[in-house]
């Protein structure tokens, strides 16, 4: 049994990944700003009240963050597994440009992150074995229409690249989560068609299928990933002619 820390998880993808991992035995704890639908999850299902516990936590608060993993450590000891999975998403095209929503999108997303990121890493002793940071494959390169979310989730997975070696050196593995469409409350404000898309079921399944592999990235579903990866790998020219036509649809 594992004992896990979800930020971000009372709804989409950390909601189904607590149930998920609580009904496989794992003792879970959610902290998100709105933690009413998990309660009532909890309460519909009796079997995962031992297993699974919330504490209210708005993540762009650093010093509520420090209180909050203080109190973990208080009451669960270390925690094995830590998912970084608090977003925020809006559909913000380049024209009209709204800086203020781009700022808020690009701002939260790395803040939910980095926050907790600093008070795990006050205590050296309490530093989890592995460190999941949820991004998203629109993080790997820059598509129309994307806006501040791309942005930052392209931050992300520069944070998790870079501070992953110096991780390893404290017994701490850090891992990417990188999805692509999932059917979500966030993917619901999308006004076109979303290629792949899957549920937060299946989603959850992927992730909790990986948890224990050696690879750092967590991608699904493949064939998705497969045709992301190939624009990774596109020279720019080509990678224009391609997103041009996207812009047209």
């Amino acid at each position: 049994m594992k004992t896990v820390w979800i930020v971000g998880g009372s709804t989409g993808i950390g909601l189904e990944l607590a149930v998920q991992l609580a009904c496989s035995g794992h003792r879970v704890i959610v902290s998100a700003r709105n933690t009413s639908s998990l309660v009532q999850l909890i309460e519909q299902r009796d079997t995962l009240t031992d297993k699974l516990t919330t504490l209210q936590l708005n993540a762009t608060d650093q010093s509520a963050c420090i209180k909050v993993w203080q109190k973990i450590n208080r009451l669960y000891g270390k925690v094995d597994w830590v998912f970084l999975n608090a977003a925020v998403y809006e559909p913000a095209p380049v024209i009209p440009f709204d800086q203020s929503k781009w700022k808020n999108i690009v701002h939260t997303n790395i803040d939910v992150v980095l926050n907790p990121l600093a008070a795990i890493l006050e205590h050296p002793d309490f530093i989890p074995k592995q460190l999941f940071i949820t991004a998203s494959l629109a993080g790997y390169r820059g598509l129309p229409k994307s806006g501040g979310y791309g942005m930052s989730k392209a931050a992300l997975i520069n944070l998790a690249e870079s501070i992953r070696p110096e991780l390893a050196a404290l017994d701490c593995r850090v891992r990417l989560i990188s999805p692509g469409f999932v059917a979500t409350r966030i993917t619901a404000k999308n006004h076109f068609r979303m290629p792949a898309l899957i549920s937060v079921e299946e989603a959850a399944k992927q992730i909790i299928k990986k948890v224990n592999a050696n690879s750092f990235e967590i991608t699904f579903p493949w064939r998705f990933v497969i045709w992301i990866k190939i624009l990774r790998l596109l020279p720019y020219r080509w990678f224009f002619l391609i997103t041009k036509c996207m812009v047209k649809q």
